[in-house]
């Protein structure tokens, strides 16, 4: 965590200074940066937002799939799979997370 807030530190200062020479050098300059840099920003926040509401959304899913892919695929089930019959069972299952998931 330290090193985390000495590395936005030595962020803020650098940036600091840059935004300061390229506002000597020509203020329209830096006008014109930060007009170009704020929709780039605002358009990755607003996509990187949507997509952890896609992922947390999608989570109980993908851990019943991680769940079924394991128990249908080990060979310490293997033998209660063939026992009770129900490996058709789990891989329709599966099949209907994936394409609940995957389209």
């Amino acid at each position: 965590m330290i090193q985390a807030a000495g590395r936005l530190i030595q962020q803020v200062v650098t940036t600091a200074s840059l935004a300061f020479s390229i506002c000597l050098f020509s203020p329209w300059l830096l006008l014109a940066l930060i007009v170009c840099v704020v929709p780039a920003f605002l358009g990755e926040t607003h996509f990187a937002f949507l997509g952890y509401s896609l992922s947390f959304v999608q989570t109980p899913a993908r851990r019943e799939m991680e769940y079924l892919r394991v128990l249908g695929g080990s060979k310490e089930s293997a033998k209660e799979l063939k026992l009770f019959g129900i490996g058709p069972y789990l891989v329709e299952r599966f099949t209907n997370l994936a394409m609940r998931l995957h389209g």
